[in-house]
């Protein structure tokens, strides 16, 4: 007997009722967003700068005022999924400014994906560099394994941030804009990133030091 057809059937109806089985759920594809673009030298805000979604199509920029700030508004989209595979899950959305005289800055607006429309965990705070800013030495190190714009921007963050001395903090370091901020840095130099570097060892040493010099000064807002 050829049981080919019949498994066949089966694997089809499977199919069919697990289809039935689906349910509409509302994705996020970015949160709503709020935050900060600064001047990386000076820690100042930067009014003017345009800031948007990185891969959410026909998004609106927003222009921070004159505080620096700015307000994303997010987005969701229907989708069918399986109610065992569904979930809720953290996410990000990566967030680009941009404004005259400096490279383009990169963020994450972290959230909780899979319970509809979402709001940012943290305040998304974005550092600007001036254009042509020397390389720091975690670049140097990372030179190899370095791909995109917003990886090489994430080591500009974490050299500036490990240069803060706690008795000039300001302001707008409280300690969401901390957690924020590292956050980023871990999503963008992931492990993975490291251990394709020729001075993997270095590097992951440089970075974690950055880290952990960061959390020191920002330990006076905790």
């Amino acid at each position: 007997m050829n049981t080919i057809p019949i498994r066949a059937g089966l694997v089809t109806l499977m199919a069919l009722a697990l289809m039935a089985c689906a349910i509409e759920r509302e994705h996020v594809l970015a949160p709503d967003t709020h935050g900060l673009v600064v001047d990386a030298d000076t820690l100042a805000p930067v009014q003017g700068a345009q800031v948007r979604f990185e891969a959410l199509t026909g998004s609106l920029a927003s222009m921070t005022d004159e505080e620096g700030r700015f307000s994303l508004e997010g987005r969701t989209e229907m989708r069918r999924v399986m109610p065992v595979v569904g979930g809720v899950y953290r996410d990000s959305s990566r967030v680009h400014a941009s404004a005259s005289g400096y490279e383009s800055g990169y963020s994450s607006a972290a959230f909780i994906n899979g319970l509809g429309p979402a709001q940012a965990e943290f305040p998304v705070i974005v550092v600007l560099f001036p254009q042509g800013i020397v390389e720091p030495d975690l670049a140097r190190l990372m030179a190899d394994c370095l791909e995109t714009p917003e990886q090489r921007h994430a080591v500009h963050v974490a050299a500036r941030l490990a240069e803060l001395d706690r008795e000039t903090l300001p302001g707008w370091l409280d300690a969401d804009a901390v957690l924020g901020l590292e956050e980023h840095i871990s999503l963008v130099l992931q492990p993975s990133l490291l251990l394709g570097c020729e001075q993997t060892q270095a590097a992951h040493e440089t970075l974690q030091g950055h880290l952990s010099a960061f959390r020191a000064a920002a330990a006076v807002r905790e």
